[in-house]
């Protein structure tokens, strides 16, 4: 991410409820550091608390650790209320490796948040891109239908199993059926969103020209990475992919 010298850096830790922000490194022996509500009124708040600690002039920019879709969230709120605000979110193993060089140890929230503040002061940070509704739309068809074929996998498997029970296998039976429509509907939706999308549609063509790429691993990639014309550098793809959501169903 290129960022102008005047840029100024807030580390953000992020859980389930709350987030601590913490300004960088700006010659100030304890860091400004305040703990706000995991939602979007309390995103607004953390952004008027650090507009009071700019100067005039300065950048704002905000890193944070991916933290499953809190992290994801909390990035499309920020940018949601000010498009121009630069926000990243870090690998965490690259935040520890940061941390162990410099001997850093991070015991409270407020601690982590100045160190993410200063990792993004001096480390080359993936600016944080937001999906389109499209892809949004594309990742959860494909994440349900992920889920869902690992369901019929685990049902198939149990089904092999002679069944000391009718109704039991009965059951195994109309939850397999049930299964199998549903991955079916979902990949017709799937079609259908990406055949009414121009832009998805020339990337799911063009991926499937990739030798072993095939409709369903195309789908999955275009719905957790969003587009790919926003890398620049394949090393920018697979820093993302590294930070990527734990919930990606490859």
């Amino acid at each position: 991410m290129q960022v102008p010298t005047n840029t100024l850096w807030f580390g953000i830790d992020v859980s389930k409820a709350t987030i601590d922000v913490a300004l960088g490194p700006d010659g100030r022996k304890k860091p400004p550091h305040q703990k706000f509500p995991r939602t979007l009124e309390g995103c607004r708040a953390c952004l008027l608390w650090a507009a009071d600690l700019a100067p005039g002039g300065s950048v704002p920019a905000f890193v944070m650790e991916a933290t499953g879709g809190y992290s994801r969230e909390l990035a499309n709120w920020l940018l949601g209320e000010r498009k121009d605000l630069r926000v990243a979110i870090a690998q965490p193993l690259k935040v520890h490796h940061y941390a162990k060089l410099r001997g850093l140890t991070n015991k409270t929230d407020r601690q982590d948040a100045i160190l993410l503040a200063q990792f993004g002061a001096s480390e080359p940070v993936v600016p944080f891109h937001p999906m389109s509704p499209a892809n949004i739309q594309l990742r959860a068809l494909t994440r349900e239908r992920s889920a869902l074929v690992k369901a019929l996998v685990a049902l198939g498997n149990r089904n092999d199993l002679a069944s000391e029970s009718a109704l039991a296998q009965g059951i195994r039976e109309r939850m397999l059926e049930s299964h199998r429509a549903a991955i079916h509907e979902l990949e017709s939706a799937i079609q259908v969103l990406i055949a009414g999308d121009p832009s998805l549609s020339e990337d799911f063509r063009l991926l499937q020209t990739i030798p072993g790429v095939g409709p369903v691993v195309a789908a999955t990639i275009m719905g957790e990475l969003g587009d790919l014309r926003e890398f620049p550098h394949p090393k920018a793809l697979a820093a993302f992919v590294c930070i990527g959501n734990s919930k990606a169903p490859f």
